[in-house]
C-alpha cells in the first residue's frame, strides 16, 4: 500500500530538481504547471492526495532548448522513462525518472487559434485542444514552495481540461472526463522506452552523428529527417547538399556544395565535419522503421573495437542482401554474399550496405576515392577492407524507396558504370567484377570497345576490324594531345629528345576525329615498330578506347588559355592569305588533309571554334575522372620550367639518365 506522506516528500523533491533544472537551461518560463500539480495547488493548496507524477506543458518545442535540458537531467543520474510520437511521427511527449518520480513534458503545438496536444493509454491515442490564449500568457505560482508558470486565467484553463475541477471527483478519468479531448481512438502511435544502461538519444553529446550525402531529392530527405525524428529525436544530423539549387534546411547542420561534387567527395567531407567519436551512414533515400536499431548498431562496435557496424537495407521488406567477402580469383574480384565468421552478436564481413555505424577517425584515414561521383560502393571495400574490421548485423534493418526522379538525375545516376569501371579495373588490375548477385561487369576493352566497333559496321562508314584483330602492343605507348596551337609540338620534341626515345609530331597517318578502327590499327602498328609517342590533336576521340584496350597506354594533354588558342588558330587558318575552317564540310581549305581531323559543326568559324575548344578540355576532363592515374592534363607553360618537364619525364616513365632538359622557351615552336 502506498504511504503518501512519503510519495508526497519524493515528489515535492522533485518539484524542485525540476525547478533548478529548468533554471539551468534557462527554459523556465517555456514551461508551464499542467495537470493534478495544477490542479491540486489552485483547488486544495496542495499536491492531490492521490497524484503520482507531475504534469508540465511546453509550447511549439525548440529541439536545441530540450536537448540542453534532457543533457542536464541525464548528467545528473536521471533516467529518460519514454518517449511519444503521435501516428503523424510528431515527438509529443517525454517523461523522465527524478527520484522515482515520474516528470512528463507534454509539447503543445500551436494550430491556429488552438493548441493541441496529446495523451496515450495501451492502444489509444487521445488528442487534447483547447484556446491558444488560456496558455500563451503565464503567471508564477508558487507549488510546495517552489515558482513554476502557470496560465494566468487558470479558472478557464482548468475548465477547458477537467469540467467542474472545482468538486473532487474520485474515479475521474482523463480518457473518458476531459472535456478538452477531441476524441479516444486506436492509433499507430510510438512509445519507445530506453533502455537504462545505453541510449545515444538521451545525450545532446552522444558519441555518433548521422551524415547524410543529399543531391537533388529534397522529397526523400524531407522523409528520411521525418522518420529519423520519429525514432532518435535528438540524434545529431549533418546534410551536405551538391543540387543544382539546394533548399537550406535549419532542422539540421546542412552544408551546401559545388554542384555534382559527387558521392565520394561529399562524403569525405561529411566526415571531416563530425565531432563524435562515431557516426551513421545514410543514403538521401533511406526510411527509418521500428527495426532501425542504431542502438544495437553502437552497441556492437563498441564492444567488440570494430570499425564499421552495418545493417540490412530493404525494398518494401524484401532484403537487398549486400554484404558479404572480397576474393580475387580467375583475374577478376568476386563479391560473394555470406561471412567470413558468426559470431554471437554480428557476423564478420569484408563489405556491407552503405548504411552502417562507424568509427570516424578511421574513415577520416580511409576515405572514398573523390573522382567516383557515384558508383563508389564496393570499390571503397574492395580498397579498404584489408583495413578495416567490418561487421554486419542481418537483424537491424532500414527502409530504402526511390522515388521517381527526373531525366537529368537519370543521367546523372547513369554515368556509374563508366566511372566504377575505369577505376576500378585500373586501380586494381582486374578484368571484371562479380556482384552478389551473381552479375558479371566486364571492362570498357570487352564491352564498350565492341559497341563502337557495332556501331562503326552498321554505319558502314569504313572497314573495320574485329576486337579480336586489334594489334598487340608490348612496348610503351605515349599518345600526346591538345586542341592545337596549344603546345603538342614542343611536347613532342621534349620527349623525342630522351635516349632511345621516338616521338613524333602529327604522324602519318593522321587519326580522323570520327572514330576510325582501320586507320587506329595502322597507328597502333607503328608503336610497335619503334614509336613511343604520337603527338596529335585528333586523338581525343580514340584515347579511352586506348586506355580500355592497352594497359601500356598512357595520355598528356597539354593546354593553354582559351584567349590565347583562339587568336593563334585565325592566324594559323586564316592569315597570310589563307582561309581554311576545318569545322564546315564544304568551302575553301588551304589545309584539305587536316579536315576529317577536326569535328564538324553548323555554325559559323568563330563559334566552332569556341565550341571545339571548350568541348575538348571537358572531354579530357572526363577521361581524367575515369582513368586519373593514365592521364595528365599539364599547362603549356610547364614545358619552359624543369618541374614542369620533370613531371611530364616521371609520367611517362624516362628514367633520370635517358632525360634531356630544357632550359630555354621550349613551347616557343608553337607561338610561330
Amino acid at each position: 500500500m502506498i504511504n503518501w506522506e512519503i510519495r508526497h516528500k519524493k515528489i515535492k523533491s522533485a518539484l524542485k530538481r525540476i525547478h533548478d533544472y529548468l533554471v539551468q537551461a534557462d527554459m523556465l518560463d517555456k514551461v508551464f504547471m499542467t495537470g493534478g500539480a495544477l490542479l491540486g495547488q489552485i483547488r486544495d493548496g496542495d499536491l492531490i492526495k492521490n497524484d503520482n507524477d507531475i504534469d508540465l506543458g511546453i509550447m511549439d518545442v525548440n529541439v536545441d532548448k530540450l536537448k540542453e535540458l534532457n543533457d542536464i537531467i541525464i548528467d545528473d543520474g536521471h533516467k529518460i522513462s519514454a518517449m511519444f510520437y503521435n501516428q503523424a511521427g510528431d515527438f509529443t511527449e517525454v517523461s523522465y525518472v527524478i527520484d522515482s518520480v515520474k516528470i512528463e513534458f507534454f509539447v503543445h503545438f500551436t494550430k491556429g487559434w488552438s493548441v493541441e496536444w496529446y495523451a496515450y493509454w495501451k492502444e489509444w491515442e487521445s488528442k487534447r485542444s483547447i484556446k491558444s490564449r488560456l496558455v500563451k500568457k503565464l503567471e508564477i505560482i508558487e507549488i510546495c514552495g517552489v515558482e513554476f508558470y502557470k496560465p494566468i486565467d487558470h479558472t478557464e484553463y482548468l475548465s477547458c481540461v477537467y469540467g467542474d475541477w472545482e468538486t473532487p471527483i474520485e474515479n475521474w478519468s482523463y480518457t473518458e472526463d476531459c472535456p478538452a479531448s477531441t476524441g479516444l481512438y486506436r492509433a499507430n502511435y510510438t512509445f519507445v522506452k530506453y533502455p537504462t544502461d545505453f541510449n545515444i538519444a538521451s545525450k545532446k553529446d552522444s558519441n555518433i552523428t548521422a551524415v547524410i550525402k543529399a543531391f537533388e531529392r529534397p522529397q526523400c530527405v524531407d522523409r528520411l529527417l521525418k522518420s529519423m525524428k520519429k525514432y532518435y529525436p535528438l540524434l545529431p544530423i549533418i546534410i551536405a547538399d551538391d543540387s543544382k539549387n539546394p533548399e537550406p534546411r535549419t532542422d539540421c547542420e546542412w552544408y551546401k556544395l559545388p554542384y555534382d561534387t559527387g558521392l565520394s567527395a561529399g562524403r569525405n567531407f561529411l566526415v571531416s565535419k563530425v565531432k563524435t567519436e562515431y557516426f551513421l551512414l545514410l543514403d538521401d533515400d533511406f526510411i527509418f522503421t521500428e527495426n532501425t536499431n542504431v542502438d544495437e548498431l553502437m552497441r556492437v562496435i563498441q564492444k567488440y573495437k570494430l570499425d564499421i557496424v552495418g545493417g540490412d537495407v530493404c525494398n518494401h521488406g524484401h532484403s537487398l542482401d549486400f554484404h558479404g567477402t572480397i576474393t580475387y580469383k580467375d583475374g577478376g574480384v568476386y563479391a560473394d554474399s555470406g561471412y567470413l565468421e558468426k559470431n554471437e552478436d554480428y557476423e564478420t564481413c569484408q563489405f556491407v550496405h552503405n548504411f552502417f555505424v562507424a568509427k570516424t577517425s578511421k574513415i577520416k584515414k580511409y576515405k572514398w576515392e573523390d573522382t567516383l561521383k557515384v558508383g563508389e560502393h564496393i570499390a571503397y571495400f574492395t580498397e579498404h577492407y584489408k583495413s578495416l574490421k567490418i561487421g554486419y548485423i542481418p537483424e537491424i534493418k532500414i527502409e530504402h524507396d526511390k522515388p521517381a526522379v527526373g531525366k537529368e538525375y537519370r543521367s546523372m545516376r547513369g554515368r556509374a558504370h563508366v566511372m566504377f569501371q575505369g577505376y576500378f579495373y585500373d586501380k586494381f588490375n582486374v578484368n571484371f567484377y562479380m556482384s552478389p548477385y551473381g552479375k558479371k561487369y566486364m571492362p570498357l576493352k570487352i564491352k564498350e570497345a565492341n559497341r563502337i566497333i557495332e556501331i562503326a559496321h552498321k554505319k558502314n562508314d569504313t572497314v573495320v576490324h574485329k576486337k579480336n584483330d586489334l594489334p598487340k602492343s608490348t612496348t610503351s605507348m605515349i599518345l600526346g594531345c591538345g586542341t592545337g596551337r596549344c603546345g603538342t609540338k614542343s611536347l613532342s620534341a621534349l620527349i623525342d629528345g630522351c635516349d632511345g626515345i621516338t616521338a613524333k609530331h602529327e604522324g602519318r597517318p593522321l587519326l580522323p576525329w570520327k572514330f576510325n578502327m582501320q586507320t587506329l590499327c595502322d597507328k597502333i602498328k607503328l608503336f610497335n615498330n619503334g614509336l613511343t609517342a604520337d603527338v596529335c590533336l585528333s586523338w581525343l576521340p580514340y584515347c579511352e578506347y586506348m586506355l580500355a584496350n592497352f594497359s601500356n597506354a598512357k595520355v598528356i594533354c597539354i593546354e593553354r588559355d582559351t584567349k590565347k588558342v583562339i587568336p593563334s588558330f585565325k592566324e594559323k587558318l586564316q592569315g597570310g592569305g589563307r582561309f581554311s575552317n576545318h569545322f564546315t564540310k564544304k568551302g575553301r581549305n588551304d589545309f584539305p588533309e587536316w579536315i576529317p581531323c577536326f569535328p564538324k559543326y553548323s555554325t559559323n568559324f568563330d563559334a566552332a571554334l569556341l565550341t571545339y575548344i571548350n568541348y575538348y578540355k571537358q572531354r579530357i576532363q572526363e577521361i581524367k575522372a575515369v582513368y586519373k592515374r593514365r592521364v595528365m592534363i599539364i599547362d603549356i607553360d610547364a614545358l619552359n620550367t624543369r618541374e614542369g618537364q620533370r613531371k611530364i619525364f616521371d609520367f611517362i616513365g624516362v628514367n633520370e639518365r635517358r632525360r634531356k632538359y630544357y632550359n630555354h622557351r621550349l613551347n616557343v615552336l608553337c607561338e610561330r
